[in-house]
């Protein structure tokens, strides 16, 4: 459930999709706001959104996701994006918006799990994915555990596998040859294929 929550974040639908990476404006909006992940922790515990404020970001953010759904119907991932509820998406996407955070992007590229910039995106995921999952019941789908919901390190080694392990390589990989992800999940998709014809 924490990496369909980072999903919804990065907008990456598909097991092909290679998150955007952070522009100057992402940057510069974090270091106008925020001295260190500390801060932006104190935040989250204090922040009240306003909706009347973020609406159009809101829900042009909720329609991106939905679209990317729709688009990818029969994608497992897509699929149980699609089936996480608007209250939810309206919380995640309302929480960035008040910490005028432009989009959640991680640096893979010259970004390091640590850095002050990658551990604030990584608080914010874990609050909200919190939240989303125990007011909004957002991942009932997908049966999540919540005796492990408030399990901090747990939370924290899953979110940083998943981010610097799995994601980290498919950047890494993009950057080096675009659309070098996709073509390599289609050819081993038909490899697997074909060794199942053959059994």
């Amino acid at each position: 459930a924490l990496q369909i929550h980072c999903r919804i974040l990065m907008g990456a639908v598909t097991n092909t999709s290679v998150p955007s990476a952070p522009t100057d404006q992402h940057f510069n909006a974090f270091k106008r706001r925020f001295a260190s992940p500390e801060e932006i922790d104190a935040l989250l515990k204090t922040t009240t959104q306003d909706y009347r404020v973020s609406a159009t970001y809101i829900e042009t953010s909720i329609r991106q996701v939905r679209a990317a759904s729709v688009a990818n119907a029969g994608n497992p991932i897509a699929n149980r994006i699609a089936r996480v509820p608007d209250n939810a998406l309206s919380f995640i996407f309302g929480t960035l918006h008040t910490l005028g955070i432009p989009s959640w992007r991680p640096d893979f590229v010259t970004g390091t799990p640590t850095s002050p910039y990658n551990a604030s995106l990584e608080a914010v995921a874990i609050y909200t994915f919190q939240q989303a999952a125990t007011t909004f019941f957002a991942y009932q789908h997908l049966k999540v555990d919540m005796a492990f919901i408030w399990n901090m390190p747990l939370l924290q080694r899953m979110i940083q596998s998943f981010l610097w392990h799995y994601i980290f390589k498919l950047v890494k990989k993009e950057v080096r040859v675009p659309g070098r992800v996709e073509r390599d999940i289609i050819a081993n998709t038909g490899y697997k294929r074909r060794s199942e014809v053959s059994l």
